[in-house]
């Protein structure tokens, strides 16, 4: 739990405020000075049970929240399901003269992480990452057959280059030329 900010009446001289510690003035004994009593003045993780702690559910703060937690589940891609797109930069004097985009297929299956991520509301939306930790694909969830994809696109120096919109990117789904 992380529990939102809560003024205390004096400073302790820096020490740390615990639950065991026996103080009159635990922090949030002193919150209905500051929030509704039937207020949860706190967030919550539900945390994978390994050595990794990866985030399953998170409910944030606020009794209206209790009930709809963001969820997390951790997965690889699928072969053909995300486009390989690689940037070839022409340099003249040290300065980009032309950067050309070129699909490259697909990336094979197991080679990107997927995380699957479900909102407070029940939208679903995956990120698709490379080992680098970068994003190459943001793919949001419209309908059970529909998606609207937004590609990120690195150079040969491993920066960000393009933002294909998902209006963009479905133009050049269909027929990758």
């Amino acid at each position: 739990r992380e529990y939102m900010p809560i003024p205390q009446s004096g400073s302790s001289n820096g020490a740390i405020y615990s639950q065991t510690s026996g103080l009159v003035n635990f922090p949030v004994s002193n919150s209905g000075n500051y929030y509704p009593s039937s207020e949860r003045i706190f967030s919550e993780k539900a945390l994978e049970n390994s050595p990794l702690d990866r985030v399953l559910g998170l409910t944030q703060p606020g009794s209206s929240w209790e009930g709809h937690a963001v969820q997390y589940a951790y997965q690889a891609n699928n072969a053909n399901e995300v486009l390989k797109i690689i940037t070839t930069s022409i340099y003249s004097e040290g300065i980009s003269k032309a950067t050309t985009l070129t699909f490259s297929g697909y990336y094979a299956g197991a080679t990107l992480y997927k995380n699957k991520i479900t909102d407070e509301d029940g939208n679903v939306s995956y990120e698709f990452k490379n080992g680098q930790g970068q994003v190459l694909l943001v793919r949001k969830e419209l309908s059970t057959t529909t998606y609207a994809d937004t590609y990120y696109v690195y150079n040969e120096y491993d920066q960000l280059a393009f933002v294909i919109s998902p209006l963009a990117s479905d133009s050049f789904k269909s027929s990758p030329n």
